[in-house]
C-alpha cells in the first residue's frame, strides 16, 4: 500500500539472510546446554562463512532459567493458539520463543562498525579505498539547480557533495565534492534535519528557520516511535537463571477481557478518520487521506490478519522482568530545525507519544498482560515480590487506572522510523523505491529514517537487509 512493489517480504529476505553468520543454538557447543531456543535451518544463511553478521545464543555461563518454559506453558494455558519454541527468524513473529542476538562465538557484540568498517579498515587493499572523519558534524547537502538538464538527469537539482563544520565560525567549514553520489545514513533523527538545512522539507518549517526552500516534501514528518514499559518482580530461588525470551502478542491477546470493545472501535472507519485529522493537526503527517489508507491498513494487520500488536521482552537474569512496547503505533510525530544554523544544533525531536487513544491503551493493557502471566499458572510458582509498579497499582487494577499509569511511566524505545519514507510521491514519500530523494540527482537516504511504517519485530535487521538491497541496487546502476 506504500507504493513499493519492490519491497515485499520475499524481496528482502534474502538480504537478511545473507549478510548473517550464524550458529544453531541447538547444536552450539560454545554455550550452556539445555536451552529453549528453536534453530530452523530454512531461514537462515547456508552459506556460513559468507555472512558479515554473527549471530547465535547470548550465553552468560549459567543455568538456563525454568521460567522461559514456564512463560511458554503460561502463555499456552492463556491463549491455546499461541504458538513457542520457534524460531523468530522466519519472518512470523507470533507466540514465546527464545531468539538469538548478534554475538561472535566470545559473546562480543557484531555492530555494523565491526561487521562491515573493521575489514575494510584492516584489508591493505580496501584501507585505501575510504576516508573516515570521527568527531565531525555534516551541516547539510551542496545542492545545484539543473539549469540545462543532461541526458541522464531526472532531478530539479543535483547532490554534488556536503559541508561539514563548527558553530559560530564560518572559516571551520569544509566541503567534500561527491564523484557520483551522496549517501545519507545519519539515522532517523539527522538525517531529516540535514536535509532540511538543505532547503529541502515542509515550506512553514523552512520559513520558520530562515532557511530558503528548494523542495517541498514532507521531511521530518511521520515520526513514528514505540513507548517502553516495564513489569519486574523478584524471582525464586527455583527460578534462578540466565536466558530472554519474547512474547510477540496479537491484538486480541494484548486486550484480554476488553478485546471485544477496541476491536470495535478499531473497525469503525468513523473513528480511523478522526484519528487522521488529528495526526495532521498535530503537525505528525501532511495529508489525513493518505495516513487514513495507513491506518485501514493496520486495521487489516491488527483485525483481520493477526499480525503481533505488541512485544513483551522477558529477561530472567535474577529477577523477572518485563519491558514491553506497542509495535504499531497510530501516533505520528516529526523532527524539525528552528535555526538556519545546522552547527546550532536547535531543532525538536516530537514523537507526540500517546497522542493516540489506542496507543495509549494498547500499552496499558499489555503491562497488565504481563503481570497476569507473571502471577499465573506455571510463572505464579517463580515469582516474588513484585517490584514494578508494585504498590504503585493495586493488583486488581482497571484498564483506566493502568492507562494512567502508563502515560506517567514510560520511555521511549529509540525505535525511530518514517522521517524520509519511501513511498510514493503521493501518499508522503521522501525517497522512492531506489532510496533516491524525489528531484534530486545523486542523493539517496539510506537508514532507518525511510521505513514509512514499525513493523512487528526488531528493526536491525530490516535496516541491514534494507541497506544492503539498496547497495546493489547502486552497484548494479554503476556496473559499466
Amino acid at each position: 500500500m506504500f507504493g513499493n512493489p519492490d519491497w515485499t517480504w520475499s524481496e528482502l529476505d534474502p538480504f537478511m539472510k545473507d549478510i548473517e553468520k550464524p550458529r544453531d543454538p541447538t547444536k552450539d557447543k560454545t554455550i550452556k546446554s539445555g536451552s529453549w531456543h528453536s534453530y530452523d535451518p530454512a531461514c537462515h544463511n547456508d552459506g556460513n562463512d559468507t555472512g558479515q553478521v554473527w549471530v547465535g545464543a547470548r550465553d552468560r555461563g549459567r543455568d538456563w532459567s525454568q521460567v522461559i518454559p514456564a512463560l511458554m506453558r503460561t502463555v499456552n494455558h492463556t491463549y491455546p493458539d499461541a504458538p513457542t519454541q520457534r524460531d523468530l527468524c522466519c519472518g512470523d513473529p507470533r507466540g514465546v520463543s527464545m531468539f538469538m542476538n548478534t554475538l561472535t562465538p566470545g559473546q562480543i557484540r557484531t555492530d555494523a562498525a565491526r561487521s562491515w568498517l573493521d575489514p575494510i579498515l584492516k584489508n591493505a587493499t580496501t584501507k585505501n579505498r575510504i576516508t573516515v572523519l570521527t568527531g565531525q558534524i555534516v551541516g547539510k547537502v551542496n545542492l545545484e539547480k539543473n539549469v540545462q538538464k543532461s541526458p541522464d538527469a531526472n532531478g530539479l537539482y543535483k547532490a554534488t557533495g556536503v559541508e561539514f563544520g563548527v558553530h559560530n565560525k564560518d572559516n571551520w567549514r569544509w566541503n567534500v565534492t561527491a564523484k557520483q553520489e551522496v549517501l545519507l545514513a545519519a539515522g532517523s533523527a539527522m538525517s531529516p534535519l540535514i536535509l532540511q538545512y538543505s532547503g529541502i522539507g515542509p515550506k512553514k518549517v523552512l520559513q520558520h528557520a530562515n532557511v530558503t526552500q528548494k523542495l517541498d516534501l514532507p521531511v521530518g514528518l511521520n515520526l513514528q516511535d514505540q513507548t517502553t514499559t516495564n513489569v519486574r518482580s523478584e524471582v525464586t530461588a527455583q527460578g534462578n537463571g540466565q536466558g530472554q525470551a519474547a512474547y510477540f502478542a496479537t491484538f486480541a491477546e494484548v486486550f484480554g477481557p476488553d478485546a471485544q470493545a477496541y476491536e470495535g472501535i478499531l473497525n469503525d472507519d468513523d473513528t480511523l478518520k478522526k484519528w487522521a485529522d488529528e495526526t495532521v493537526a498535530g503537525g505528525g503527517f501532511h495529508n489525513s487521506t493518505a495516513l487514513l489508507e495507513q491506518y485501514r491498513n493496520y486495521q487489516k494487520w491488527l483485525l483481520q490478519e493477526n499480525v503481533t500488536y505488541a512485544e513483551l521482552f522477558l529477561d530472567t537474569d535474577n529477577r523477572i522482568n518485563f519491558d514491553l512496547w506497542d509495535l504499531i503505533p497510530f501516533t505520528r510525530g516529526y523532527v524539525k530545525i528552528l535555526d538556519k544554523d545546522p552547527y546550532l544544533r536547535s531543532f525538536e525531536y516530537n514523537p507526540r507519544y500517546f497522542e493516540n487513544e489506542l496507543d495509549v491503551a494498547g500499552q496499558a493493557a499489555a503491562s497488565r498482560l504481563a503481570r497476569t502471566l507473571s502471577r499465573s499458572h506455571e510463572m505464579a510458582q517463580y515469582t516474588g515480590n513484585e517490584l514494578i509498579p508494585g504498590h504503585l497499582l493495586p493488583l486488581n487494577a482497571t484498564l483506566s487506572e493502568w492507562m494512567h499509569y502508563v502515560k506517567q511511566n514510560f520511555r521511549a524505545n529509540y525505535h525511530g522510523v518514517g522521517t524520509c519514507s519511501m513511498m510514493s510521491r503521493e501518499q508522503g514519500g521522501v525517497v522512492n523505491q531506489k532510496a533516491q530523494v524525489y528531484d534530486v540527482d545523486g542523493l539517496r537516504v539510506v537508514d532507518g529514517s525511510i521505513p514509512p511504517t514499525q513493523v512487528s519485530s526488531h528493526v536491525m535487521t530490516v535496516f541491514y537487509g534494507m541497506a544492503a538491497k539498496i547497495a546493489k541496487v547502486i552497484i548494479d546502476e554503476y556496473k559499466p
